[in-house]
C-alpha cells in the first residue's frame, strides 16, 4: 500500500454484527481532494442477515470522500446471522488522515501520431519514462520510439536510465542510455548506435501538466554506410521538446488524457520541427 493510499481508522458507535472482511477506503485522487487534509465521515451501513452490506449512507464529508467510502464499505462482509434478526444498522466513523506532502515518481508517457514539417513526413511516436519509487530522489527508466512512415523513411529507438527528483508539483529527470538510428532501409544497412544524454522537467500549472526536455546525442560510429538523406544524423545533434497534457486528476495519481507535443531535432545540420498528438500523461 503506497503512502498516498488511505491510512484509515474506524470506531463502532453501536454494538452490531462482527466484521470479517474489510476493504480500506483510499484517499480520493481527484484534483484538489488533497486540500481537505484530514477528513472524518459518519457512516451508517445496512447489514443483511447473510452479512453483506445492502446500503451505505455517509454524512459530514465532501462528495469525493463519500464516493470513496461507499466504494470500499459496500465490499465489507460481516458474520452471518439468523434470518429472523433482519437487517441491522451499523454506525461507524471513518477518518481519512491528512496524507501530507505527495512525492510522486516522475511519469512521462505519449503514444501518438504526427508529422515532421520540413521535410514533410508522417510519423508514429511513443515515449515512456518513469521514476521507480515514490521518493524525492529515485532511479528512473524509460525509452522512446520514433518511426517515419512516409519518405524520407527513418526510425529511432532509445533506452534510457537515470534518476528522477522533485516534489508534488515539479519533477525532473536526468537520463542517459543507448539509441539506434535507422535510415531508408530501417532495420538494415544504414543504422547506427548513438549515445543520448537528456534532462527533462514537468510542472503542474493550474489544470495543465507541462513538459520540457533537452537531449544531446553523439554517434558511436565514424561513418554510416548507405545513409539516406535527412534520415540518419552523422556525428552529433540535439533535440528540444515541449508538451502539454490536461490535468484530469491529482498529481499523485495522474490519469491518461490528450497530449500535444512539439519537438525540434537537428538532423544533418538542419533543424527539423515535428508535432504529435495522442494519449499521454
Amino acid at each position: 500500500m503506497t503512502a498516498w493510499m488511505l491510512a484509515w481508522a474506524s470506531r463502532v458507535w453501536a454494538q452490531g454484527p462482527v466484521i470479517v472482511h474489510q476493504v480500506p477506503p483510499r484517499y480520493p485522487a481527484t484534483l484538489g481532494a488533497e486540500a481537505w487534509g484530514e477528513v472524518t465521515c459518519e457512516v451508517t451501513l445496512a447489514v443483511s442477515p447473510p452479512g453483506s452490506v445492502t446500503d451505505v449512507r455517509v454524512q459530514g464529508c465532501p462528495d469525493d470522500f463519500v464516493l470513496a467510502v461507499k466504494a470500499a464499505t459496500s465490499q465489507w462482509r460481516f458474520e452471518p446471522r439468523a434470518a429472523a434478526a433482519g437487517t441491522v444498522a451499523v454506525r461507524l466513523q471513518l477518518t481519512f488522515p491528512d496524507p501530507g506532502p505527495r512525492l510522486p515518481p516522475y511519469r512521462d508517457f505519449l503514444l501518438g501520431v504526427g508529422a515532421t514539417l520540413a521535410p514533410r513526413a508522417a510519423l508514429l511516436r511513443g515515449r515512456w519514462v518513469s521514476g521507480v519509487a515514490e521518493r524525492p530522489i529515485s532511479g528512473a527508466l524509460g525509452g522512446d520510439v520514433d518511426v517515419r512512415t512516409t519518405r524520407p523513411v527513418g526510425a529511432r529507438e532509445t533506452l534510457l536510465v537515470g534518476a528522477s527528483f522533485g516534489g508534488e508539483r515539479v519533477r525532473g529527470v536526468a537520463l542517459s542510455g543507448l539509441g539506434l538510428l535507422h535510415g531508408a532501409r530501417l532495420f538494415g544497412v544504414g543504422s547506427e548506435l548513438h549515445l543520448p544524454v537528456e534532462a527533462a522537467v514537468q510542472a503542474e500549472v493550474g489544470s495543465l501538466r507541462l513538459h520540457a526536455r533537452a537531449r544531446l546525442w553523439w554517434s558511436l560510429r565514424d561513418r554510416v554506410v548507405d545513409r539516406a538523406p535527412a534520415a540518419v544524423p552523422s556525428t552529433a545533434g540535439f533535440e528540444l521538446g515541449v508538451a502539454v497534457t490536461p490535468l484530469l486528476s491529482s498529481g499523485f495519481e495522474p490519469a491518461f488524457g490528450p497530449r500535444l507535443e512539439i519537438v525540434l531535432r537537428e538532423e544533418l545540420g538542419d533543424v527539423v520541427p515535428s508535432m504529435a498528438v495522442g494519449l499521454g500523461l
